[in-house]
């Protein structure tokens, strides 16, 4: 049974071939209806042509305007950014106004607060010495006097 599959699947195998071959022979005279004549040809070439003219000179006339636009914009930029800077170099002027004065007001001031403090860091350890010495006066006074 296998062996008869095999011979007829071979045999249609061989007819396939032969008519795909004789299909394609018998194909290859035709003319399509899609040929161009030589006078069509020409036109077609020629319609190409304007058309390719018409794009040139619509892309000029489009680069021209997108340039005018594009330099418009860039000069309001420039301006905006000029006037950005100058903005920015008034404010770093009255920056540095405010420093100094900051500088030569609280310069003195720093010194002055500075001084106050080391000076009652100072009278406070004094004081706390004076106690310290007063009070073992009294003790050794209290002690005599508790002794003798």
């Amino acid at each position: 049974m296998l062996i008869q599959r095999t011979i007829l699947l071979c045999i249609l195998g061989i007819f396939f071939v032969l008519f795909m071959h004789s299909i394609g022979f018998a194909q290859s005279g035709q003319t399509s209806d899609s040929d161009l004549s030589t006078s069509q040809y020409v036109e077609l070439i020629k319609e190409i042509r304007q058309l390719d003219k018409n794009m040139t000179e619509n892309m000029s006339e489009l680069e021209k305007r997108l340039r005018d636009h594009v330099d418009k914009k860039v000069s309001v930029l420039s301006t905006d950014i000029n006037n950005l800077r100058k903005d920015v170099a008034f404010i770093n002027g009255q920056l540095s106004i405010i420093k100094w004065a900051l500088t030569i007001i609280g310069g003195p001031l720093l010194v002055v607060i500075i001084g106050v403090l080391v000076n009652n860091y100072f009278q406070n350890r004094r004081n706390k010495t004076n106690s310290n010495t007063q009070n073992d006066v009294k003790e050794r006074i209290n002690n005599e006097e508790s002794n003798g």
